[in-house]
């Protein structure tokens, strides 16, 4: 945009800018002088960091990629059986390793910047069991209660050893 003999920039291109001189009753016009500017996208560069691991209970995880141009970075994963993005959220769907690419297509002031991809471990969650039986009974002892209680609260499932005994 010309203004007050100024050019403001408002986007990458080329453009011709003329600059001309009609003269006066003194002087001849004169020659038209013709310039080319070429105006060139600016490069961004994004910032990506993820911890290395997270336990797969916590759901989701905030994804904090920046780009030095202040435009929105778009993110994607390698494996959309682990986890998913919604908006700019990681949601787990199940344990394993999950790439995420963050990237930024640019615009009309600035390039595409260049993808950044980082790895991210869902890890399951530990849980510990408890059982109590006696460990010594007769054998007129006909039934045992067992009681198995695992911190996840899954059904425990038994199995027996030796089926000639018990």
């Amino acid at each position: 945009m010309l203004l007050d003999n100024k050019i403001y920039i408002k986007k990458a291109g080329i453009c011709i800018i003329s600059a001309n001189q009609n003269g006066n009753s003194e002087y001849e016009a004169a020659k038209t002088v013709v310039k080319t500017l070429k105006v060139e996208k600016l490069n961004q560069t994004i910032n990506f960091n993820l911890p290395p691991s997270v336990l797969v209970d916590k759901n989701w995880l905030d994804l904090n990629a920046i780009s030095n141009s202040g435009l929105s970075v778009n993110y994607e994963v390698s494996d959309s059986s682990i986890a998913y993005i919604q908006g700019n959220r990681l949601m787990f769907l199940s344990s394993g390793y999950c790439s995420i690419k963050a990237s930024q297509n640019g615009n009309d002031i600035y390039n595409e910047a260049n993808s950044v991809v980082r790895t991210i471990k869902i890890e399951k969650i530990n849980q510990t069991m408890q059982f109590d039986i006696p460990q010594i009974v007769s054998t007129d002892k006909k039934e045992i209660d067992l009681n198995a209680i695992g911190s996840s609260g899954l059904i425990v499932e038994y199995e027996v050893s030796d089926t000639n005994i018990a």
